[in-house]
């Protein structure tokens, strides 16, 4: 469940800046 939570938290926090370039 641990680890579930940190790789969620990785996969937003990598995907905001993705988010931004696209324009979104």
């Amino acid at each position: 469940m641990i680890a579930f939570v940190i790789i969620f938290c990785i996969e937003f926090i990598f995907s905001l800046p993705i988010i931004e370039l696209l324009g979104i």
